[in-house]
């Protein structure tokens, strides 16, 4: 599977959802067993990520049958962040074997910043 590429852009004090399909071929492909996780960071080599999503219970939720991965960050998550881009990925895994990572969407980051706060 090779990695879908999605520029996005992420308002910071707002709340950012996406659902991702992974798929092979074309076709959904069944998450059973499968835990899902996410970076951004500022620059690829920082040794901190902006901001880390896991799933079950944070921030990612996987949808075995359908093959998706709900990603949401939260107001309180994007608050705090002053970088202006970044870079992200979105990963599959089964269960937590890391010789079973598929990188499956990345992308650059613009974080819009907040007037009202």
């Amino acid at each position: 599977m090779a990695a879908a590429v999605e520029n996005i852009v992420i308002e910071v004090g707002s709340r950012w959802e996406r659902t991702a399909t992974v798929s092979k071929s074309g076709v959904p492909f069944p998450l059973t067993g499968y835990n899902a996780r996410m970076m951004i960071r500022e620059h690829y080599e920082d040794a901190s990520p902006l901001v880390t999503l896991t799933s079950p219970s944070n921030g990612l939720t996987v949808n075995e049958s359908a093959g998706t991965v709900d990603i949401v960050i939260k107001p309180s998550v994007t608050n705090g962040i002053t970088a202006k881009f970044g870079f992200y990925d979105l990963e599959v895994l089964v269960g937590t074997d890391e010789d079973s990572v598929y990188r499956v969407l990345r992308g650059a980051v613009t974080f819009s910043p907040q007037a009202t706060h």
